[in-house]
């Protein structure tokens, strides 16, 4: 492919790569492939969301979010990337809702705006920083923290996944900063190839996991079967079993603006590979 641009981030020094080929338009840290996105027949990058870790997050967000009492809606979205999702909730949740995304090296935002189509406005601001930082100091300030309908971790390093959402204490944080009728969803692991299910990373991403489960209510682990990530999903109150799940993100898939921006969602495929975990009152058996 042809690299658009490359040079090593200002944080953790890792190696940024923007790489175009075939149609397609990837962002890389190091080895680790951080976002992707389809290009249109002009060269511009499209809204459209083919690739399935998205989807998953995407569609389980909005599907819980369609049953939430309030029109507005406060999202949080922890390492941006190339901002495949935040574009997707802008351009999906309701008018005026406002969404925060955090991203640790400024090269990844300016890449995500020069070559991703990521567009801050007034009601998107994105921050460089530590999103673990931003999500304890919020944490710490209880009551008077800011609270989210969704928050949403996707936080990778060129080494893997970010220490403190493998050690759990940012999950403890996000708890803290979710409402009580909001999602919180995680993305712990990410590999490709066939032996990718038995590496030292996915292991430790279902110690996170099970982990947890002393945080929330409800916690759901979801495969993705293209790249074997691994998406934790979080929420407060009664479980969802796989009957209401797929009545939720079927009625969201009937959204004809949502089933054209997430093409051939496998919604039976999905609610295979979607299992519970366990919870604060249900601890899993390990």
């Amino acid at each position: 492919g042809t690299i658009l641009r490359g040079k090593r981030t200002t944080v953790t020094g890792a190696v940024l790569r923007v790489v175009e080929r075939e149609g397609r338009r990837l962002l890389y840290l190091g080895d680790l492939c951080q976002s992707e996105a389809v290009l249109d027949v002009d060269g511009s990058v499209s809204i459209i969301q083919d690739w399935e870790l998205i989807q998953c997050i995407s569609l389980v967000a909005l599907a819980w979010l369609r049953h939430s009492p309030n029109a507005f809606r406060r999202a949080l979205v922890l390492g941006v990337g190339g901002g495949n999702l935040v574009r997707l909730f802008q351009e999906l949740l309701p008018a005026e809702s406002f969404i925060r995304g955090v991203e640790l090296e400024p090269e990844v935002i300016a890449a995500a705006e020069d070559y991703f189509g990521l567009r801050p406005t007034p009601f998107c601001d994105i921050r460089v920083g530590d999103a673990m930082d931003q999500l304890a100091l919020q944490s710490a300030a209880g009551q008077q923290g800011e609270k989210y309908h969704l928050i949403v971790l996707d936080c990778f390093t060129a080494d893997g996944l970010a220490s403190r959402i493998a050690d759990g204490s940012a999950m403890e944080d996000a708890a803290a900063c979710l409402l009580p009728e909001g999602i919180c969803i995680v993305d712990l692991h990410t590999a490709h190839g066939v032996e990718a299910l038995t590496d030292h990373d996915y292991a430790v991403a279902m110690r996170v996991l099970h982990h947890i489960c002393s945080f929330f209510d409800c916690v759901y682990k979801l495969d993705c079967a293209s790249s074997l990530n691994l998406i934790g999903i979080c929420h407060f109150g009664e479980l969802r079993d796989i009957d209401q799940w797929e009545t939720m993100i079927g009625e969201t898939l009937d959204d004809e603006r949502i089933r054209k921006l997430c093409p051939g969602f496998q919604l039976a495929g999905c609610l295979e590979r979607l299992d519970f975990v366990g919870g604060r009152s249900d601890p899993p058996q390990l």
